[in-house]
C-alpha cells in the first residue's frame, strides 16, 4: 500500500510524504528488487530529479508504535 500526503510547514515549505507499508522485510526486498532495477535507474531516476531536489530526500524506516 502506498499513501501520499502533501504538507506545508510553519516556514511555508511544502513537503511531499510517501509512505509504503510492507508485511515483512522479505516483501520489501522483493518490491524494491522488482521496482528499482537497472531500467528504472537509467530511465526514470533522472526524470525524478528534474522535479525534486535530490538533497531534499529524507528516507526513514518506521515501525508501528506500541501505544499500550
Amino acid at each position: 500500500m502506498i499513501d501520499t500526503y502533501i504538507y506545508q510547514d510553519e516556514s511555508g515549505d511544502t513537503w511531499f510524504v510517501w509512505l509504503r507499508e510492507f508485511d515483512n522485510q522479505e516483501q520489501k526486498a522483493e518490491v524494491y528488487a522488482n521496482t528499482y532495477d537497472e531500467y528504472w535507474i537509467e530511465h526514470y531516476r533522472p526524470k525524478v530529479f528534474q522535479h525534486i531536489y535530490q538533497d531534499s530526500i529524507r528516507v526513514r524506516e518506521l515501525s508501528p508504535a506500541n501505544l499500550t
